[in-house]
């Protein structure tokens, strides 16, 4: 599976409304870090990358008080696709990307999985109702197709957009305990 085969990709309802699949940054080789969030957004749905609104400037701002950079990881969504008005996405669409984000874990290779937010959370954490100031910080061992890696849970940059620099200091602490797992 490619970012081509992504971009025919028809398995659920938001081919229909996108305008680009979002393929991940840096997935195409090995990393020591993967960031995951939940979906693209309005700016991503335009330009086919992730994180490049106000939430992937904010993540670029917080990545280099962590001493990393954007080169340093790779980025990737839980959804390809914008789902309509920003929802969450549903059980359908994030099952429909199951295959890709698997084939990106396993491209990469990373030692440590960052979890950007509750959607990406979930994926790690199944709870009934998982709460985020609970999961925030908890370690895993995750294994996907025989490779293993470390998640770590933390806040989604849009949190911090909401709530400010508490939640700003928690993603970079976050953030800079991967960078230590991995010795980045």
């Amino acid at each position: 599976m490619t970012a081509t085969e992504a971009a025919s990709c028809t398995a659920c309802p938001l081919a229909a409304t996108r305008n680009r699949v979002v393929w991940g940054d840096n997935t195409n080789s090995p990393r020591s870090i993967l960031l995951i969030g939940e979906a693209p957004g309005r700016y991503e749905d335009k330009e086919g990358r992730p994180f490049v609104g106000q939430a992937g400037k904010l993540l670029n701002t917080l990545l280099e008080r962590a001493e990393l950079t954007r080169d340093d990881v790779a980025i990737t969504n839980r959804v390809r696709c914008r789902p309509p008005e920003n929802r969450d996405p549903t059980p359908q669409e994030r099952g429909a990307c199951l295959p890709w984000l698997e084939e990106e874990v396993q491209t990469t290779r990373p030692g440590v999985i960052v979890l950007l937010g509750l959607s990406a959370a979930t994926w790690a954490h199944p709870s009934s109702k998982p709460k985020m100031a609970e999961l925030r910080g908890t370690l895993r061992v995750l294994t996907v197709g025989g490779h293993r890696a470390i998640s770590i849970v933390t806040y989604h940059p849009a949190a911090a957009l909401r709530q400010g620099e508490v939640v700003e200091r928690l993603i970079v602490a976050d953030m800079v305990k991967a960078r230590e797992m991995c010795h980045v």
